[in-house]
């Protein structure tokens, strides 16, 4: 007799698939060097190869959020899955700097899918709980953020070499990936014993123009861009800021530390108080914007440090809420715009670390930041406008 998995079952699934892409994302970033070492090339020729999984992040999501509201969760899931493992062999085993490449843009392919898929899931299994499990979902992933430097570090002096860090994480997303096969992602077991069906397919011909017509979905879209291009500005660039603003980068190391560990805390608030989503995405905003200018006027390092602990504080719950808000808007259509989601964030990703540096260069690293405080804003103006439209599809 075949076992049948509940919701728990499938929410803790998700929730450790996204603790190992905080693990693999961080790990990531620490190796870089190692790479570049190890392949002798050009600072920016490697600059391009990580590129490659912004991507990979920005066109596989709309293709595959489509193809989950058509075929189904699970056949996406795998496949992200296999796509995911597979650009993590390639880029363990092959001594090549093309293969690298190949498989940088693999894993960011695979990556962006199953992080928006696992999203669309947890939002079609837990109706009316959208904003706690998306919560809780993003603060698992940044847990694996903050240890996956150390995990790299670990795994790099047992083994000598970050291929092993790569190899180990092929075992774990495999493994992961099998789990999910076992799970009825149309029709799961709610916490009672009842079957909840999910309504995921549509004659549509093309889902994601008829998002493009609705204009609180062009509101998500622009504030998923900001946000995610802060987010990752400010962690690209924290080490520098320290740097150059406070003359002390080790301190910058420090407070990206803090910084996700902010993030991690404001998801956990957020999740055990759902109801106040929206409270939680206005304060957070004014938190994190006035946290960015203060850091960005006074001279201290140690005053910079929780600046930088607040601004994670403050935008840790914009992510959650925008994704919860396309996914509660758009039933319909869930898959897709999640997808659409993920490749907006993923261009923000791209651009606004980009912007930031062109600041850096003619304006300075506190003007930057400076200018950070406005996109917070114009985030929060963006999402909540969008909330107030009231149409669904």
């Amino acid at each position: 007799m075949k076992k049948t998995y509940s919701k728990k079952h499938i929410n803790f699934a998700c929730y450790i698939t996204m603790f190992l892409l905080g693990l693999y994302l961080a790990g990531y970033q620490n190796v870089i060097d190692s790479v570049t070492k190890e392949y002798s090339i050009a600072s920016s020729i490697m600059g391009l190869i990580i590129a490659l999984h912004f991507i990979g992040s920005i066109t596989a999501p709309v293709i595959f959020g489509e193809l989950s509201d058509r075929k189904g969760r699970k056949v996406v899931i795998v496949i992200a899955f296999l796509v995911l493992t597979g650009g993590l062999l390639l880029a363990s085993i092959f001594r090549n700097i093309y293969i690298l490449a190949l498989g940088i843009f693999l894993i960011g392919s695979g990556f962006a899918v199953i992080e928006g898929t696992l999203s669309t899931v947890l939002s079609d299994i837990n109706p009316g709980e959208t904003v706690r499990v998306i919560n809780l979902s993003q603060m698992y992933l940044c847990i694996g953020a903050v240890l996956g430097p150390l995990a790299a570090l670990f795994v790099i002096n047992q083994f000598g070499s970050w291929r092993a860090l790569f190899t180990l994480l092929v075992f774990m997303f495999f493994l992961m990936a099998l789990v999910f096969t076992r799970f009825d992602l149309d029709g799961v077991k709610d916490g009672e014993g009842r079957k909840e069906t999910i309504q995921i397919k549509s004659e549509e011909k093309i889902h994601s123009l008829a998002l493009l017509k609705r204009k609180n979905f062009l509101l998500l879209c622009l504030s998923m861009f900001l946000y995610v291009g802060v987010e990752e500005g400010i962690a690209f660039w924290t080490t520098t800021f320290f740097g150059n603003a406070y003359s002390n980068p080790i301190w910058g190391t420090y407070s990206l530390s803090a910084y996700w560990a902010g993030m991690i805390i404001g998801r956990f608030l957020a999740g055990v108080f759902p109801k106040k989503a929206l409270t939680f995405l206005s304060v957070g905003a004014f938190l994190s914007s006035v946290s960015i200018i203060s850091a960005s006027l006074i001279n201290s390092k140690e005053l910079g440090f929780v600046c930088f602990f607040l601004t994670g504080l403050g935008l840790s719950v914009i992510w959650p809420v925008i994704v919860s808000i396309t996914s509660d808007k758009f039933v319909k259509y869930r898959g897709t715009a999640v997808g659409i989601m993920m490749s907006m964030g993923a261009m923000g990703g791209t651009v606004m670390p980009f912007l930031i540096g062109v600041f850096d260069h003619f304006g300075g690293i506190r003007v930057a930041f400076l200018s950070l405080s406005v996109l917070i804003f114009v985030t929060l103006l963006a999402v909540l406008k969008s909330d107030k439209l009231e149409f669904h599809i």
